[in-house]
C-alpha cells in the first residue's frame, strides 16, 4: 500500500508499506454421525491448531480436536479452529442420538410336551436368540421352539440404525395330563356301562353314537356290539393326551318257547324250548303261581282259561333273553241228557233221549248199552242229538252221553234205564148159553 500525504502549505509526500491478508483456516467439524442411546462417539475436527468446542456438557474435553462425546439426545456442535496466524474458522456437526430399539420377545408362554411353539419378536430388524439349541432359527424373528423342558431365552435385535436391545422370554414345558379310561368292561346288549375319565378338566369321547354325553367325564354307553373307546381329556394348560377303555358287549341269548298246544280241562300242558345261547339255565312262569326251571316239563292246570306263558333264560355271561307265549286250557262241555218218561219202560217200547248238553256241540255219540272198555254192540249206537232207542231185550242199561265240544273238548255222561219184561197175555174161556 502507497500513503500520499499534504499539509496545509501544500507540501506532499509519500509512504509505503507492504501487508499480508492470510486466508482463514479451513476447519473442519466431520461429518455428522448417528450414535445409539448409551454409546459414545470420538469425533476429529482438522484444519487448525487450536480448537475450542461450544459445548462441554456432552464432551470429555472442550479444546482437543477430537473429545468424546457421550450425550444422550441429539446436539449439534460447532468448533471453533486457529491456526499458526491467529486466523479463526469454524464448522459445525450434528450427532443424531437414536433411541435403542423397544426389542419385545413376547409374553411369557407355555407349550404341552411333544408339541412345538411359535415365538414372535418384535421391535427390530433383526435378530438372534440365545440359546439356540431348541430352536428352528435363531436369526429370525419368529423361530420355532421345540424343547422338552423349560427354557429362558433371550432374542436381542438390532434397529435399522444399528442400535440393539434385549429382551427374555420365559417358555414352560407342562406335562401332558394323564388320562385314565378306566378299566375295560363287560356288559350285555342293551345294557348300559358308566364310563369313568380322569386326569383332565374336560373330555371328548370317540366314538360317540352310543354314548349319551361325550363331552362328559362320565358319560353312559349303551352298546350293541363290542367297542373300543378313546377318551381325549384337556388340562386347565391346554395340553391334551387320551386313554382307551374296551367295552365288550355279549350278545343276548335267544328265549323261544315252542308252541303250547291248547290242551282241555284236566289234561296236562306240555312246555319245551329251543333256546338259543351257551350254559342256558331256565326260569319257566305258567301261571297259578307255578314256575319250573327245567328245560321242558308238564303241568296240569286246576282250571279252564287262558294263562300267561313267560321263559327267561340267562347265559354263562349273566345275560338275559325272554319269551312269552299263553296256554289255553279249553273247559270241558257241560253234558247232560233227558230221558222221556223214564227211566223204567218195557221191552221194545221207543225211548226218546235227548241232548240237553250246554254250548255248542260239534258232534254226540250215544251208546245204549255201555260197557267200559267194549265197544258198542251193533245197532246200540246213535250219532243223532235226540235219537228214539227201544231195547229188545229187558235188563238193566247204562246209556252214555258223549259230547265233542266246539273247542275240541270231550265229556260224557251216564245214566241208567230199566227194562222190563213184557207181560204175556192170556185168558181162559167157557162157553155158555145167553141168559
Amino acid at each position: 500500500y502507497i500513503l500520499t500525504g499534504t499539509d496545509a502549505n501544500g507540501c506532499i509526500n509519500t509512504a509505503s508499506m507492504m501487508m499480508t491478508v492470510n486466508p482463514l483456516p479451513p476447519v473442519e467439524a466431520g461429518v455428522d454421525v448417528g450414535i445409539c442411546i448409551g454409546d459414545v462417539t470420538q469425533l476429529n475436527a482438522s484444519g487448525a491448531l487450536n480448537y475450542v468446542w461450544n459445548s462441554g456438557i456432552d464432551l470429555d474435553a472442550v479444546n482437543v480436536a477430537n473429545p468424546i462425546f457421550s450425550g444422550q439426545s441429539t446436539s449439534l456442535l460447532t468448533v471453533t479452529g486457529t491456526d499458526g496466524n491467529g486466523c479463526v474458522n469454524s464448522d459445525q456437526i450434528t450427532i443424531t442420538v437414536n433411541a435403542l430399539p423397544l426389542v419385545n420377545a413376547g409374553p411369557d408362554a407355555g407349550v404341552c410336551d411333544g408339541l412345538t411353539l411359535q415365538l414372535s419378536a418384535s421391535g427390530a430388524s433383526t435378530y438372534v436368540w440365545n440359546p439356540a439349541i431348541d430352536l428352528s432359527n435363531a436369526t429370525i424373528g419368529n423361530p420355532i421352539f421345540s424343547g422338552a423342558v423349560d427354557a429362558s431365552l433371550t432374542v436381542t435385535g438390532t434397529d435399522i440404525n444399528g442400535c440393539v436391545n434385549s429382551d427374555d422370554i420365559d417358555v414352560t414345558v407342562n406335562a401332558l395330563p394323564i388320562i385314565n379310561a378306566g378299566i375295560d368292561g363287560e356288559i350285555c346288549a342293551q345294557e348300559t356301562f358308566q364310563l369313568i375319565a380322569t386326569g383332565a378338566v374336560s373330555y371328548v369321547w370317540a366314538p360317540s353314537a352310543d354314548l349319551d354325553n361325550a363331552t362328559s367325564a362320565n358319560p353312559e354307553l349303551t352298546g350293541s356290539s363290542t367297542t373300543i373307546l378313546t377318551v381325549t381329556g384337556t388340562d386347565e394348560n391346554g395340553c391334551v393326551n387320551s386313554d382307551q377303555v374296551e367295552i365288550v358287549v355279549n350278545p343276548l341269548p335267544q328265549a323261544l318257547i315252542d308252541v303250547v298246544s291248547d290242551v282241555c280241562f284236566g289234561a296236562p300242558t306240555f312246555f319245551s324250548e329251543s333256546s338259543i345261547g351257551n350254559g342256558l339255565t331256565y326260569a319257566w312262569t305258567v301261571g297259578e303261581n307255578t314256575s319250573n326251571t327245567n328245560s321242558s316239563f308238564s303241568h296240569t292246570y286246576g282250571s279252564a282259561n287262558t294263562f300267561p306263558v313267560t321263559l327267561d333264560v340267562t347265559d354263562v355271561n349273566g345275560c338275559q333273553g325272554s319269551d312269552a307265549t299263553t296256554a289255553v286250557v279249553s273247559p270241558l262241555p257241560v253234558v247232560t241228557m233227558t230221558i222221556a218218561n223214564g227211566p223204567d219202560f218195557c221191552e221194545g217200547e221207543p225211548i226218546n233221549f235227548q241232548n240237553t248238553s250246554l254250548g255248542i256241540s260239534a258232534g254226540v255219540s250215544w251208546n245204549f248199552n255201555y260197557q267200559p272198555g267194549l265197544p258198542p254192540s251193533p245197532g246200540s249206537s246213535s250219532a243223532q242229538s235226540n235219537p228214539v232207542y227201544a231195547y229188545p231185550n229187558y235188563g238193566t242199561y247204562n246209556v252214555r252221553l258223549l259230547v265233542l265240544s266246539d273247542l275240541g273238548c270231550i265229556n260224557s255222561t251216564i245214566r241208567t234205564v230199566n227194562i222190563y219184561d213184557t207181560p204175556i197175555a192170556d185168558f181162559d174161556f167157557s162157553v155158555a148159553c145167553e141168559g
